[in-house]
């Protein structure tokens, strides 16, 4: 399934075919990396199959946003594209994304998984593969059966938040399951009363980071 991303790894670890187990208020509480997101913490409604399968074949559902040309993967943080320091109240907006999306995740929840991409991610990371596609149908016809603890994803850290040039936010998230650590520059687009994930850059997982985790 192509591209391999964060989010990406995250619904491959919830799909059965693969034969792996893996709100919408933004408020400023502290966090402390790193920690484990909670299955009860997936609260957002779930997204409509139909609607994510739609997606994938073609069908139109919204206008796919012009391409931005970022890489698909770089080597370091250190070449991230640059941008502005996000402020705190977006920090924790992207951090609440990332922890409920992880705790979707870890509960097996992946139409609610689906919640926190935009219709332009989906077609990105998931469209064109007909496997893909065959292995999402079956996920999301499945009902949520939540990860035991021993098999659930923690979030390392959140860091290096910034504002873009074309107005969207990016952030270095790292997570860690019990077969792998990812880092992944996540790109978040404001919808509504929350932040989605819009796009992604893969970074190597043995880089060395250039910011500090920020806690929102």
């Amino acid at each position: 399934m192509r591209p391999r991303c964060l989010a990406v790894l995250l619904v491959m670890a919830v799909t059965p075919a693969l034969g792996t187990a893996r709100t919408t208020v933004q408020d400023a509480t502290p966090v402390a990396f790193p920690f484990t997101p909670d299955p009860a913490e997936c609260r957002a409604a779930p997204r409509p199959p139909d609607e994510v399968l739609a997606l994938l074949t073609g069908t139109p559902v919204a206008a796919a946003s012009p391409v931005t040309g970022l890489p698909s993967a770089v080597p370091s943080e250190d070449q991230l594209p640059a941008g502005s320091p996000a402020d705190a109240a977006t920090v924790a907006g992207i951090v609440t994304t990332a922890r409920e999306l992880i705790a979707c995740n870890n509960a097996g929840d992946l139409s609610r998984v689906f919640a926190f991409y935009t219709d332009d991610f989906i077609r990105e990371a998931f469209g064109g593969d007909p496997t893909a596609g065959a292995q999402l149908a079956a996920g999301l016809a499945s009902p949520p059966a939540p990860l035991p603890a021993e098999a659930r994803t923690e979030l390392l850290a959140v860091r290096g938040a910034r504002v873009l040039a074309d107005g969207r936010i990016g952030a270095v998230v790292e997570d860690r399951d019990p077969r792998q650590t990812v880092v992944f520059f996540l790109i978040f687009a404001r919808t509504g009363d929350r932040w989605l994930v819009d796009g992604q850059i893969g970074v190597q997982a043995t880089a060395t980071p250039t910011a500090s985790p920020l806690a929102a």
